[in-house]
């Protein structure tokens, strides 16, 4: 099921554009186009176990899409008061964009629903009639029934001027179609719904290899993002902290204050290692994350005020959750940088969060064990622990779970969680709680083997 999981995640990502025009042709309006994506991608996943073969990847996600997108105008028709006319002028066409192409589109948009989904699969996404039956749920013959009517109501809605085929006259709407511009704010949809499936979080960001938006877009989206749900300070600084390889851009000061919650957070950014790629992927990583951690926190709050109302307290019993984001800084050299964003929450107890990037600076690949400490890294990491685990045993202050009790019995793989340390050797980590009780908080080994 995770390899189905992964090769629809690669499909959405690959396609994410194609996705946001099919979208939008029901629309006509960006937000709801977006939204629409965003909740598309999140049935898909929760829903995953329904798909059985990678096979019908393609056509089972575009049937959940269109599906989503005819409700959406199901629901909204008395709000979707659009003309076609103002097509023209509230739509922002990528260049050399004819007006002939634009005319033809509109066309296409004058058609029922039914008939227009039929148009956009067939001619605008080159698909098959029998994938276009799979994705309307419906057989052959009445695929083509639809494909007939709707060429037929084109002829009539192009005019008598027009003595060209309706099929011929279509190639001029895709390029309308196509030139439909994608808002900056796509990629930031899609990752964060993908990011929102329960069955991708363990794998943190190894996934966000396929994201492809420019540093300026991506901080454009977290700026404009964030500000939504937190305020932040104008001043930003560039506090040189990783030597000449690279600098950490810090949105500082980042406070926010109100009778549920207490925001204090440190947000970094990497700059100036050489690596485009490199910075413009960790940077929209962070702005995930970022987003995700600051909206969960805030829905956490109002969730524990309702609680604690509904069960007959008063605001004087509620306690304001307390969320503390900073970072500290491992390694760097002009090979790799390693660093950690921790998260803090505090109600009752106080619960920690860590956030792992070790990344190649050549390569802008996110390091795991096995590169650093080849074939052997579980052998050496499971004995280092091991001994380790044994000799701190020896305090009597110190107490590790056992293997029956859920204890560390070696790590599960390559991806366990880990930064470099300033030495330039590799430091397991294991959340509080994980291997040993709480009071024991989150628990550390170094493996003694330099790797740069």
């Amino acid at each position: 099921m995770q390899e189905v999981t992964d090769i629809l995640v690669e499909y959405i990502k690959e396609n994410q554009n194609k996705l946001y025009r099919i979208a939008f042709s029901y629309t006509k309006e960006e937000e709801s186009a977006l939204d629409i994506v965003q909740e598309s991608i999140e049935k898909a996943l929760k829903n995953i176990h329904q798909l059985k073969t990678t096979e019908y990847v393609k056509t089972w996600f575009y049937r959940i899409l269109i599906n989503e997108s005819l409700q959406y105008v199901k629901k909204n028709k008395k709000l979707i008061m659009y003309s076609i006319d103002d097509l023209e002028k509230d739509i922002y066409w990528e260049e050399d964009i004819q007006k002939d192409d634009i005319d033809i589109y509109k066309c296409v948009q004058k058609l029922n629903d039914k008939l227009k989904t039929v148009i956009i699969l067939r001619f605008f996404e080159d698909m098959k009639i029998e994938e276009i039956a799979k994705v309307t749920n419906t057989n052959v013959n009445t695929v083509k029934s639809r494909l007939y009517k709707a060429l037929e109501e084109l002829k009539k809605l192009l005019g008598s001027k027009r003595r060209m085929k309706a099929v011929k006259e279509l190639k001029k709407a895709r390029q309308a179609y196509q030139s439909i511009k994608i808002p900056e704010q796509l990629n930031y949809i899609v990752n964060k719904a993908v990011l929102n499936n329960p069955r991708k979080r363990n794998y943190d960001f190894r996934y966000f290899k396929y994201v492809t938006t420019t540093i300026a877009s991506a901080f454009f989206a977290f700026i404009l993002l964030i500000n939504t749900n937190v305020s932040f300070a104008e001043s930003v600084s560039e506090i040189p902290i990783i030597g000449d390889i690279a600098r950490v851009v810090t949105i500082k000061e980042y406070h926010k204050k109100d009778e549920l919650k207490l925001i204090n957070a440190n947000i970094p950014a990497i700059e100036n290692t050489g690596n485009t790629d490199l910075e413009k992927r960790i940077n929209y990583e962070i702005m995930l994350k970022m987003t995700e951690i600051l909206d969960e926190a805030e829905k956490r709050a109002e969730d524990y005020r309702d609680a604690v109302l509904e069960t007959g307290g008063t605001m004087e019993d509620y306690h304001a959750i307390d969320i503390e984001v900073n970072y500290k800084v491992g390694y760097s050299s002009n090979q790799a940088v390693s660093f950690v964003i921790t998260k803090t929450e505090t109600l009752a107890s106080a619960y920690t969060e860590e956030y792992f990037y070790n990344i190649d600076i050549e390569t802008g690949k996110s390091l795991n064990l096995r590169d650093l400490l080849g074939e052997d890294y579980k052998q050496i990491v499971d004995e280092t622990i091991n001994k380790e685990i044994e000799e701190r045993s020896k305090n009597p202050d110190n107490i590790y779970f056992s293997k029956s009790q859920g204890g560390f019995s070696g790590i599960e793989d390559e991806y366990q969680n880990f930064y470099i340390n300033s030495n330039g050797k590799v430091v397991i980590v294991f959340k509080k709680y994980e291997i040993a009780p709480g009071y024991m908080g989150i628990q550390e080994f170094e493996i003694d083997r330099s790797i740069f």
